[in-house]
């Protein structure tokens, strides 16, 4: 019984990889730019987070155990998260879309980097094992696919820049363990939203903004529902539930749905080579996600 249980938050957490893995067709998708993609990525979403607590908490307003320090830790985590999703959305554009979900997943290399640098964690045989084949996996990617389109090479590296951030904003986050996930959540996509607003702002300076048409409307809201609400709750409320390999095996659903869909919808099809070097960058992201989910 409890291996059917396990099974299920498994197929969840799948899913949710999934939905999340849909993220990188939507923006590819928007004429809009980086930052207000995702302001409404945030701002859509907050409604549907509001209704599941309402529904799962029977609660209108989110209860928070600890506020000053969840806020503090909220708040700044939630602007590392905002610099890593601006520059992904960015990236997108100038380079592939199986490129820019492959490299944002090597976070957990970084993750485990700042855990040696600020939390007195050593590195063990298997980190350097899961640090070498990622970056042997992310230089070959790169370096033959630099012919993809003028600037691809610069949009991987701007994903290589946004994993940092990501890596921070998830090691911030981790120390929110104490308050519910679905609160986590709000603060977190409540603060990023007020920071894509502020960065729109600076954005419009140098490029006007167009108003939101149909498909966009359409688009946003998939991103908002599929993405934020979807897929990160899902993962979210199944990843605690199982064991580590098993959430490291599922979590890669996210860059192959990625690629799946990039490859039917953009014809971005990767070669014999690419595939080689992705499936090397999967092994270095398995490790090192059992190595900071343990």
């Amino acid at each position: 019984m409890s291996f059917l249980i396990k099974s299920n938050y498994f197929i969840l957490l799948v899913i949710g990889a999934a939905c999340i893995g849909l993220a990188p067709i939507f923006v590819r998708l928007s004429e809009l730019m980086p930052s207000w993609i995702l302001f409404w990525r945030m701002f859509l979403a907050l409604p549907f987070l509001i209704l599941i607590n309402l529904l799962w908490n029977k609660k209108f307003f989110f209860v928070i155990k600890d506020p000053s320090q969840t806020l503090l830790i909220a708040f700044w985590g939630s602007f590392a998260f905002s610099l890593d999703l601006i520059l992904w959305h960015y990236s997108i554009h100038i380079t592939s879309i199986a490129n820019a979900t492959i490299i944002i997943n090597i976070a957990p290399i970084f993750v485990a980097m700042i855990y040696f640098m600020f939390f007195n964690e050593k590195f063990s045989i298997h980190f350097f094992i899961a640090l070498i084949t990622t970056f042997i996996g992310v230089f070959g990617l790169t370096f033959f696919s630099s012919s993809y389109q003028e600037g691809s090479l610069y949009g991987d590296l701007i994903c290589i820049l946004a994993s940092m951030f990501y890596a921070i904003y998830l090691v911030m986050i981790s120390r929110l363990g104490h308050e519910q996930a679905l609160t986590v959540i709000f603060l977190t996509t409540s603060f990023c939203c007020f920071f894509a607003f502020l960065s729109g702002l600076f954005e419009n300076s140098f490029v006007p903004q167009a108003p939101l048409n149909a498909s966009e409307w359409v688009n946003m809201l998939s991103l908002a529902i599929i993405c934020q609400v979807i897929g990160v709750f899902l993962i979210t409320f199944s990843i605690a539930r199982i064991n580590a390999s098993a959430g490291s095996i599922g979590l890669l659903m996210q860059p192959v749905t990625a690629v799946l869909f990039a490859a039917f919808i953009f014809a971005e099809y990767l070669s014999l080579i690419q595939i080689i070097f992705a499936l090397i960058v999967f092994s270095g992201i398995y490790l090192a996600r059992n190595l900071t989910i343990n």
